[in-house]
This record gives structure tokens, C-alpha cells and sequence, in this order.
């Protein structure tokens, strides 16, 4: 079996549990939102609300909106755990006609930094719907953010490890369950894990490989039921010597 599988990357994967780093984490009912048929050529507004379900206070940096037409405004620069705030929002449909898209993009000062909204509404000029305009979430399922899932090392000398630290947060209501499961390519030394609501842990990507030149491999874990897929690429060289 080891002759048949030296020629391929090996993934040794373990989770470091950081339950007990204490950070804001923002929760958003749905980041993919339908407001329906609404006014044309008027402003229509409506509110969405922001909950920090961490352990310690949240900033909210900023809201900022994809062009002229959106206007942001914040009732709340921090939040203290638990709490909640209110992100209003104004769009100006002068000239529309039809479904448009927008995206709105929330930044704060802890991991992930960076949450995005999709907005999606039909304009039309036979509607009256203006002020306060009610919206339909798209149901997400298991909601959590991975630091990054794709990697390109330049250079790994043949037969050293390469390890590769990876953030994953979970920005829902619900437990998740972490699985990685095991293939033949893979050894895991990873139990099913279980991350409470605005939690995060830290997957270690162990990388060796006895084949030189380039290599490409993906490697799938199990959250819940989505599965994320890390795509690795590896320039492996030659090891120098020892003396």
C-alpha cells in the first residue's frame, strides 16, 4: 500500500480546539435576501437586524453598498454580546425597471472581518411598496465561514512537512458538527466535533509528499451536510543535503 500511495500528497488533518478565544461574532438571519415587487423610481427602505452571538463586544466598522444608489446607516457602532442592532437600508429605483441586484458588505473588527449581503427586489411602476418593505431570507442551513480554502506553496523541500493553519467560525444558532472523513489518500486523526454557536476552531493542514515537481490535490471535510473542499497545490524541490 505505501508504494502505491508515495507518489501522491498525504493530509494529516487535526483540530485545535480555540472554543476558549473569546471574540464578537455577527449573526445575520440570511445573506441572501428578496424583497419582492417594490415602487420604481422611488426610495424604499427597509431594516436588517445584526446580533452579536459572541463572548465579548463586536464593532461594526462600517456599511458600505455597491453604488450611489444605496444608503447605509448603522443604529449601532458596537455591540455588546448578545445584543442587537439595526442596519437601515435606502434604495433609490429612479430608472428602474425590473429585477435588480445589489450587495451590501458589513465590516467589523474581528474574524472574518467582512460579511456580505445579497439583495435582489422587482421594481415596478404599478407598486406602492416604499417604506419599511418587508423581505424573504433564503434558508442558509448551517452558517460558518472558513479563513481561506485554497493554498499554493512555491516551494516545499521533498519529505518535509508543510503545515497550514486554517480559521473556521461558526456564525449560526445551531451546533456544528465536524467531520473529516477518512479515504486512502488521507489520514485523519480528527473525531467528530461538535462547535457551538460563535465559536471557531483551527484546522491543521499537515502537507508531505515524496514526489517531486508539481502536485495538485483536494481534500473534502464535512460540516454538517456541505462539504468544503481545500484545494492544495505544491511546488515540491529537491532537499538539500546534510552535511
Amino acid at each position: 500500500m505505501y508504494s502505491q500511495l508515495k507518489h501522491y500528497f498525504f493530509i494529516f488533518l487535526s483540530l485545535v480546539s480555540l472554543n476558549s478565544v473569546a471574540q464578537g461574532v455577527l449573526y445575520l438571519e440570511a445573506n441572501d435576501i428578496d424583497l419582492g415587487e417594490v415602487a420604481s423610481d422611488k426610495i424604499i427602505t427597509f431594516a436588517l437586524p445584526l446580533e452579536n452571538i459572541g463572548s465579548t463586544e463586536l464593532a461594526l466598522n462600517e456599511a458600505i453598498g455597491d453604488c450611489d444608489c444605496t444608503s447605509l446607516i448603522l443604529s449601532k457602532q458596537t455591540l455588546k454580546a448578545n445584543e442587537i442592532a439595526e442596519l437601515k437600508v435606502s434604495i433609490d429605483t429612479k430608472g428602474y425597471d425590473g429585477y435588480f441586484y445589489k450587495n451590501i458588505y458589513i465590516t467589523t473588527d474581528e474574524f472574518p472581518f467582512e460579511y456580505q449581503v445579497k439583495i435582489r427586489a422587482n421594481a415596478s411602476k404599478t407598486s406602492d411598496r416604499t417604506n419599511n418593505v418587508e423581505w424573504a431570507g433564503k434558508s442558509r442551513g448551517a452558517q460558518f465561514l472558513v479563513e481561506n480554502k485554497r493554498f499554493y506553496f512555491e516551494e516545499i523541500p521533498q519529505f518535509q512537512p508543510k503545515v497550514q493553519k486554517v480559521k473556521l467560525i461558526n456564525t449560526g444558532k445551531s451546533n456544528l458538527q465536524i467531520k473529516a472523513p477518512a479515504t486512502e489518500l488521507v489520514h485523519c486523526e480528527l473525531p467528530t466535533t461538535s462547535l457551538k454557536s460563535g465559536e471557531q476552531t483551527e484546522l491543521e493542514l499537515h502537507i508531505n509528499t515524496n514526489t517531486l515537481g508539481f502536485q495538485k490535490f483536494y481534500y473534502p471535510i464535512l460540516i454538517d451536510d456541505k462539504k468544503v473542499t481545500f484545494r492544495i497545490e505544491a511546488n515540491v524541490i529537491e532537499a538539500e543535503p546534510n552535511n
